[in-house]
């Protein structure tokens, strides 16, 4: 909040008294020549996976101490207009310097060192230059805002890195001082002028801020490197840095700097004079040099900023390193060769080099270190941004306003972490003949591909590039470049993405055509846009201010705000030291060539759209008239905005005039601006609301507004005006609602009326109403399975009913459990079984409707800890899926609930359909541990070849425990994989049953370690053959995983199972033969009910007849009828119900979750023989039981013989199906 409070003050000041009372930070900006997307070691280096690469340890702690900007992109993939945009603040449809004009005059307007000098910065540029234009040198960076300039002049001498030695001008100022630098290396020379400028300026004047643009001619072509004056076995740099240590400024002719000794161009770097590639074979001279430049680049920065430190500067000093296109592949220096980008990958994860317009060519090495303002460091952002963005952005850290002729937003809000980051524009137009080089490394379809006039732009986060263009017709490729960074896959036409149109309308919106340069889409008409509804007028936004240009007001409190029908000055607040924005649409009469004209007696910016239409800031004389040149326009509407500023005492003056098709010159009218805006207000619609049903006795709050409607909610929201009462009650407007409530023990109907308004208009509309004696809500039994010394919620109100109301159910209250604790929480039931407890229990519950209340009752079951995992998989419905215990697994379950073996499973499709257990639900067996995984299955036959029905554990050898399924010779076995080795099972499982399948994995030899050959499989239990083995070395030793899968596999999804699986269970033993044999035969839910029962998960005969709580019933009759082990249950017996003389009614209880291991049946005898017994035949009803959870129950009809004295005998017949 400091901060930011601290910036507003010095916006303030400066524009108040040209003085800043805050402190601002020091600004660096690094620029390198050539440096490609992968030349720097956290970039790219550092994670390749070859001896070709090289380290930059200083830059990769710079990216740590600060910020990566990952989608950082040059203007223009090459030099001189990369440059050109950078200083104006402008992109290249803007720029004056576009294509490869080498050497041109920068543009006579606002740049970097202008807009920072005049917030209060000394200012400076050391390094290469490129734009001082021809004799006198008019655009010499001290004639265009720098205080100071060292360096390169002209373009290519910056080519030779030694300027005494390659003959080539060097500039102190106006003075060139090539003669006094012998031996001097350029990236040596730029960083001690640098570090003895900044160490100058804070003796002199260390409470001014200071701006520097560093511009290093390195690693651009030819291939110099330092000499070999401080060459030691480790390093080439001179020690230490900063104030006493690195590269020293000393100023002495012929003895400029401490490194300019020794042998000129011999200083490799030693970590690379004997550096061999993967083969043996020593790095090429070209590339030992490539690395070498790179790497002195690194020292120097750390030098500088090592010097900022001894200085007490570096806390508040912003600096940016990045580069001005991307990877060269040009010529060395006398006989070493070109430099090969494909040697290092230099170009990075991307493809194209300097002059392309692929991502290697223009998204660029970016990272921004400031200790004191990025508050976020060792961070990445991936938004898009480019060069031009950082005028507004240092702007906007000095506390000036950026001036309305750049193109940028300020990137402050990325770099703080305060405030709202804004969109900015990305494009980038460019012409150059050759083609992208044909590298391997390439997609295909780049290799070689004609480059000629080109052009890229960005719709959020899809690009759409151009090659080769000969017509504005020509189609962009649309990549995204997000996910898609190396361009791989052309998205046109695809849904969701930006069409060709979007992007053909785009690049017409932001540039302009001139500058001595054409385009072949110059005269293609800007497409309006079609905003609706619109009204006649514009928005103007007055300010109260001092203004040094004409601002982007944006970052401005506007003093007075409101619409005029033209460009009307007199809405400004003062006469002087203010400013006015108007922002609407002209309105296009019809499509062709328009011309627009202004003058002012201050100063102004207008923009269609995003291009720039008239320029009369910087060189603009008062009163005189500026135009824009030919525009083709379509007729619509077009976006404007015109800014103007006044500061003295001058009247005020705005004209802005066109000229067009059938238009003469002259003021623009009135009636061709527009601005957002609503007709006239639609009258509301009232809607009657009829039969609302309302028990007796109470009130009722009816939303007459809900099917009401107000087409344009205009001028206000729709409101209740007034009520006419009812006849048999009271009606009152409550919170936008109406509340009636029906006279005592009044049941019958009633009416009323009311009326609407949305503050113009009304409309009217009745209400009737039934009031009704109110039912009681009925409260449906619940059941609750969960485990000892755990808690357990339950939504008792998901199976309970009001048919009347008058108010949603809601839980009242709560009984008291005999064995735990149940609470309310959030709407549901909490409950906590006591310590150590399993076995049965049961509570109420109270709901209520607001006007009757109803018990309801849970019972609850408290299951043992299972000491293997145990999966039934008989939930039936959802995505939840919890063991034997009812201990919840997993709730993102994706699958079919079907039938399965026994009771419910899960249907896999094969694709992305899988049940994910964490280590935190469940651990699995692992390391060398034994186990025994088993299940059931019923693969499809058109599933995967291998596909995954379990598996744990990391993709690395032996660790990955994957039990699967393969298709081999035509049939589905069983197929177990540890990475890196593997065993076959022969038995057919797709012949369309269920079949239970087991894997023991077990030491055989007693010898610690297991082998894929000791774990034998078992379908149906029965042993099954192995097929085929693997061979591989691994041992099995499982590893650790967050994840288990069933029927998929952590590593890839093209592994999912195809078809049934049910009752999984990973037992942490070996089972025997036996024992599996006896699992192939067990039924799996009647065994589940006993665990959870009991704890005992393999019954006996003799453990289903016992009956402990001594009601009558074993265990197989308490689960078949409903009941519970350990509380007699004495209701539990069939019954017989005469419905009338001849006929009666059979009602016993079923347990459906176990209906396909237990067959009810209903048994008919005349004098209870054993063998008298037949089954009765008729039809059977099923239905939920109202009093038990879980249960139904069976009904069956049955005829009396009245007439006859012979007695009928019934029973029901409980077995095995």
């Amino acid at each position: 909040m400091t901060r930011l409070l601290s910036l507003v003050f010095a916006t303030l000041c400066l524009f108040g008294t040209s003085k800043a009372a805050a402190p601002r930070p020091n600004i660096i900006f690094i620029l390198c020549d050539d440096l490609g997307p992968g030349d720097l070691g956290i970039l790219w280096q550092n994670a390749r996976s070859t001896n070709q690469k090289f380290p930059t340890p200083h830059l990769d702690q710079f990216a740590h101490e600060g910020m990566i900007l990952s989608r950082h992109y040059c203007p223009a993939p090459v030099c001189a207009p990369s440059r050109a945009s950078l200083y104006l603040g402008r992109h290249q449809g803007h720029a004056n310097v576009r294509n490869n004009s080498f050497d041109k005059e920068l543009d006579n307007n606002h740049t970097l060192g202008s807009v920072m000098k005049q917030a209060g910065y000394a200012t400076s540029l050391i390094g290469k230059w490129g734009l001082q234009g021809g004799s006198g040198f008019p655009g010499h960076p001290q004639n265009r805002g720098f205080d100071y300039f060292f360096g390169y002049l002209a373009h290519l001498d910056a080519h030779y890195h030694y300027p005494n030695e390659g003959g080539k001008p060097f500039y102190d100022g106006y003075t060139n001082i090539q003669a006094n630098l012998q031996k001097c290396y350029s990236t040596d020379l730029i960083t001690a002028r640098t570090k003895k400028w900044i160490i100058d300026h804070q003796g002199s004047n260390p409470n001014q801020p200071f701006f520097t643009v560093v511009t290093y001619s390195a690693p651009h072509a030819g291939l110099r490197v330092p000499t070999n004056s401080h060459l030691t076995s480790t390093s080439n740099y001179p020690s230490g840095g900063g104030l006493t240590g690195g590269v020293q400024w000393i100023g002495t002719p012929g003895n400029m700097i401490n490194t300019a000794a020794g042998t000129y161009d011999t200083g490799i770097h030693p970590d690379y004079t004997t550096a061999t590639n993967d083969t043996g074979s020593a790095w090429p001279d070209n590339a030992k040099r490539h690395a070498t430049m790179v790497r002195r680049i690194d020292d120097g920065v750390q030098d500088i900023i090592q010097t900022l430190k001894d200085l007490n500067l570096d806390e508040n000093t912003l600096i940016v390193f990045t580069s001005d296109n991307g990877a060269h592949n040009e010529g060395g220096a006398d006989n070493v060769g070109a430099y090969n980008p494909t040697y290092f990958d230099s170009f990075g994860p991307y493809d194209g080099i300097k002059r392309d317009l692929w991502e290697g060519g223009v998204r660029m090495p970016t990272l921004v270190r400031w200790p004191s303002g990025i508050t976020s460091p060792d961070t990445a952002s991936a938004h898009p941004s480019q060069f031009h963005d950082w005028m507004a952005t240092f702007c906007d850290l000095a506390g000036v306003p950026s001036p309305a002729l750049s193109d940028g937003i300020s990137l402050a809000p990325t770099l703080t972490g305060s405030g709202s980051q804004k969109n900015g524009v990305v494009y980038c137009e460019y012409s150059v003949g050759g083609s992208t080089p044909n590298y391997a490394e390439f997609e295909s379809f780049k290799r070689g591909k004609s480059r000629n006039q080109m052009q890229f732009i960005h719709i959020g986060d899809y690009k759409g590039v151009r090659y080769n263009i000969g017509s504005h017709s020509d189609d962009f490729l649309i990549y995204d470049v997000v996910n898609d960074s190396k361009e791989t896959t052309d998205l046109n036409g695809q849904s969701g993405v930006p069409s060709q149109q979007d992007f053909k309308n785009a690049v017409l919106r932001v540039r302009r055509a001139g500058s001595g340069y054409g385009r072949p889409y110059d005269s293609a008409q800007i497409p309006p846009l079609t905003p609706s509804p619109v009204t006649n007028g514009l928005v103007y936004r007055s300010y109260e201010e001092s203004y040094p240009w004409v601002p982007q007001f944006e970052t401005n409190s506007a003093s007075n705000s409101g619409d005029t029908l033209t460009l009307d000055l007199t809405k400004r607040t003062r006469d002087d030291d203010i400013g006015i924005e108007f922002t609407g649409y002209l309105d296009v009469p019809s499509s062709g060539t328009y011309k627009f004209y202004l003058n002012t007696d201050g100063k102004a910016i207008v923009r269609l759209h995003d291009a720039l239409l008239i320029d009369a800031d910087f060189n603009y004389s008062s009163g005189s008239e500026v135009n824009s040149g030919n525009i083709p326009l379509q007729a619509g509407k077009h976006p404007i905005s015109i800014r103007y500023i006044h500061s003295d005492t001058t009247s005020h003056s705005l004209n802005l005039l066109w000229e067009g098709p059938s238009i003469s010159k002259q003021a623009i009218p009135a009636s061709q601006y527009y601005r957002d805006g609503n007709p006239a207000p639609s009258p509301p619609e009232a809607n009657d609301d009829l039969n609302v049903a309302i028990p007796t006795n109470t009130s009722i709050l009816i939303d007459v507004l809900n099917n009401d409607q107000d087409l344009d909610g205009l001028p206000q929201a729709l409101s209740i005006q007034s009520i006419t009462q009812p006849s048999h009650g009271t009606a009152v407007i409550e919170s936008s609602q109406i509340r009636y409530t029906p006279s005592t023990d009044y049941a019958g109907s009633d009416s009323f009326t009311y009326t609407i308004t949305d503050g113009e208009s009304t409309d009217s509309a009745t209400v009737t109403l039934s009031i009704q004696d109110n039912h009681a809500p009925v409260a449906t039994a619940d059941f609750l399975l969960l485990r000892s010394n755990t808690s357990k919620s339950i939504d008792v109100l998901a199976n309970d009913n009001d048919s009347d109301g008058p108010n949603p159910i809601a839980l009242e209250s709560v009984g008291t459990p005999l064995h735990g604790s149940a609470t309310i929480s959030n709407g549901v039931i909490l409950y906590t079984p006591s310590n150590n407890y399993t076995g049965s229990d049961e509570f109420t519950y109270q709901v209520s409707d607001g006007a009757k209340s109803s018990t309801g009752q849970v019972r609850v079951q408290i299951s043992a800890v299972p000491d293997f995992l145990w999966v039934p998989m008989n939930e039936g419905e959802g995505n939840s899926i919890s063991d034997v215990s009812g201990y919840l697994l997993s709730n993102t379950a994706s699958g079919s609930w079907t039938p399965g073996k026994y009771d419910f499973s899960l249907n896999f499709n094969g694709d992305a359909e899988q049940v994910e257990i964490t280590s935190q639900t469940y651990q699995p067996p692992l390391g060398k541990s034994e186990r025994t995984v088993t299940a059931w299955l019923k693969p499809n036959s058109n599933q995967p070849e291998i596909a995954t029905w379990l598996s744990y554990g990391p993709n690395n050898s032996g660790e990955r425990f994957s039990a699967r399924t393969e298709l081999k010779n035509g049939d589905i076995v069983l197929r177990l994989e540890i990475q890196n080795d593997y065993r076959i099972g022969s038995t057919k499982l797709d012949d369309g049953q269920w079949h239970h399948v087991a894997m023991v994995v077990e030491d055989l030899d007693s010898n610690g370690s297991i082998k894929l050959t000791e774990v034998k499989f078992y379908v149906d239990g029965v042993l099954d053959s192995i097929s085929e083995d693997g061979g591989g070395t691994p041992d099995l030793n499982t590893g650790s995983s967050t994840t288990m899968m069933i029927a998929g596999s952590p590593h890839s999804d093209k592994y999912n199972y195809a078809g049934g699986i049910d009752d999984v269970r990973i037992y942490p033993t070996a089972l025997n033969a036996s024992q599996i044999n006896e699992l192939a035969g067990r039924t799996p839910g009647t065994d589940a009910w006993h665990f959870q029962h009991t704890g005992n998960a393999s019954p006996t005969q003799a453990d289903w007849q016992m009956d402990e709580d001594n009601d009558g019933l074993s265990r197989y009759l308490e689960l078949a009828l409903g009941g519970r082990v350990d509380l007699p249950d004495y209701h539990l017996l069939p019954q017989l119900i005469p419905l009338d003389t001849s006929s009666a009614e059979i009602i016993f209880n079923m347990n459906l979750n176990v209906l396909g291991e237990i067959n009810y049946q209903i048994e008919h005898s005349n004098n209870l023989q054993p063998d008298s017994w037949n089954n009765l035949e008729g039809i059977l009803d099923i239905e939920t039981h109202p009093q038990i959870p879980g249960m139904s129950l069976g009904k069956m009809r049955i005829t009396l013989d009245s007439g006859s004295p012979t007695l009928h005998f019934y029973r029901l017949n409980i077995g095995n199906q």
